[in-house]
């Protein structure tokens, strides 16, 4: 009789222990004794007795001494199910876990619809970020080239080409006012285009 007394305790401590614990929506916790008896389940009466029932997979599984998780046909009601199972170890018990698969990947389907999303935005922007780079760096090339076309017909033209700065200095000379004014262009950049202009005596 002591023996069926620390028993009974020790089974009631464990229910009122697990009862404490949170499956998630629609989940239960089923413990099973080494002989595959229902030492707890949350429906059922066992009143601090062990319950002879058909012992699922999953915990024939966790009694061998395997653990993991698996998917199976649970009832007609509760559809297909997401069971996780392990042994309680130097025990020879097993525990498992039991919730629809709907509930149990819910979370980590929001969780993939938020990543997707947030990686599709970040894609975008790169793109969008890419297209505007590249943009001005075909404008950058072509005033570039715009450039090297003008640099090149001012410097093969026979007429005297020269650039002036706002104070009054030449910063480019070509071939063409090299040939009429008969100057370099080291001679005449810098120099005020004043120089140019005869005086009243000469």
């Amino acid at each position: 009789p002591s023996g069926v007394l620390v028993l009974e305790v020790a089974l009631d401590s464990l229910r009122s222990w697990i009862k404490d614990l949170d499956p998630g929506d629609h989940g239960v916790i089923l413990v099973f004794d080494q002989k595959g008896r229902f030492a707890y389940h949350p429906t059922l009466d066992l009143q601090g007795e062990f319950h002879d029932d058909a012992v699922p997979a999953p915990a024939r599984q966790a009694l061998a001494g395997g653990h993991g998780v698996e998917t199976a046909a649970g009832t007609e009601r509760a559809g297909v199910q997401l069971f996780a199972y392990a042994p309680v170890a130097g025990h020879g018990w097993g525990v498992v876990v039991a919730q629809p698969t709907a509930t149990a990947y819910a979370r980590g389907d929001s969780s993939l619809r938020l990543s997707l999303t947030t990686y599709g935005l970040i894609f975008l922007l790169n793109c969008a970020l890419a297209y505007v780079i590249l943009s001005i760096l075909l404008r950058v090339k072509r005033a570039e080239e715009s450039r090297s076309r003008l640099a090149a017909i001012v410097e093969g033209s026979d007429d005297a080409i020269l650039g002036e700065t706002l104070s009054g200095e030449i910063f480019t000379w070509n071939r063409g006012a090299e040939r009429i004014f008969g100057y370099t262009e080291a001679e005449a950049c810098g120099r005020s285009l004043d120089f140019l202009i005869p005086s009243e005596g000469g």
